[in-house]
């Protein structure tokens, strides 16, 4: 169990924003027009980075390696990609049911960014018209909308960034202004890709994998009345049954879901009450009690700064 002060010391270490909120730039040099990417700003790559291995910290995993130059090419292409094509305001939107397997249809693909779209983490967004305020629309923001992950039936893009399997991680995000209403409106598009190590395989990991985790978190992280707890367990330990979940002394419904994350299985589910701060939680699978802890919600400063308000087109799709 992680303490309030451990924890909120690695919050502002890793989880607060040090790039900044603003829009432009965070993708110099993208021509989008071209299907040329440009490059995110090591600054905001960091501050994306740095949540991802604050999130997998928390629920005792490894802290991810940066995705090879190969593999960062790729994620920022599918940035573009999906931005380009999933704005709906954009030049080349494409209306499709599955963005993550209809990517022959989008401008700017290559086989590298249909590939992390396929299993990767993918985003867009645009601003409102003349925007008079910097939008928050920054890869970490991602990060954080993602691991709250409302958009995902299965909190599929959750099970990515928490996946133990997955041990390097590559962030991919595009900003520009322009659009068929004379370029007064931003849009961006961010994709994370997921590779496994053979080292993966000798790692020392969890017998749970729990958003929130046991222990402290912060309050900044997981907002509490919109937000799925998950749970991912090895597949062997049900085999037979599927988990049970108790907490504050209520049983509540717990709900299998598909995961792309192999040799595990993965539930979510929601507390009664939303209201309290702290929660005494039992995970017992086939009656048998697998972990019985605490979860505390902290409030850390400096609090993470609040988003705006998003935009109107903000497509968070499901994995």
């Amino acid at each position: 169990m992680s303490s309030k002060a451990t924890v909120c010391s690695l919050y502002n270490d890793l989880y607060v924003e040090k790039a900044g909120l603003s829009v432009p730039l965070m993708s110099e040099e993208a021509a989008p027009d071209q299907c040329a990417t440009g490059a995110l700003t090591e600054a905001h790559y960091t501050d994306a980075f740095n949540r991802i291995s604050f999130a997998r910290q928390l629920v005792g995993l490894s802290i991810p390696d940066k995705a090879d130059e190969q593999l960062d090419k790729a994620t920022q292409q599918c940035a573009l990609m999906v931005g380009r094509s999933l704005n709906r305001d954009s030049k080349a939107f494409v209306d499709v049911q599955n963005a993550h397997s209809e990517t022959d249809k989008f401008a700017c693909n290559t086989q590298g960014a249909k590939d992390v779209a396929r299993s990767g983490n993918i985003y867009a967004g645009q601003s409102i018209p003349d925007l008079a305020y910097n939008w928050r629309t920054t890869p970490s923001f991602i990060v954080h909308s993602l691991l709250v992950d409302t958009a995902s039936s299965k909190v599929g893009h959750r099970q990515n960034i928490l996946c133990p399997q997955n041990t390097m991680i590559g962030v991919g995000h595009v900003c520009w202004k322009g659009g068929s209403d004379e370029e007064n409106r931003f849009f961006c598009g961010g994709c994370h890709s997921f590779e496994s190590l053979s080292s993966a395989l000798a790692l020392d990991l969890p017998k749970m994998i729990m958003w929130p985790p046991s222990g402290a978190i912060p309050d900044a992280v997981f907002p509490r009345s919109i937000t799925y707890w998950s749970l991912a367990l090895p597949q062997v330990t049900t085999l037979t049954a599927d988990a049970s979940v108790t907490i504050n002394g209520n049983a509540v419904r717990v709900q299998k879901v598909d995961t792309l994350c192999d040799g595990w299985s993965m539930f979510r589910f929601r507390p009664l009450d939303s209201d309290p701060t702290v929660y005494n939680v039992v995970v017992s699978v086939g009656g048998v009690t697998v972990s019985q802890h605490q979860t505390e919600f902290v409030e850390c400063a400096p609090a993470s700064p609040t988003s705006t308000s998003g935009p109107t087109n903000n497509n968070n799709n499901n994995n």
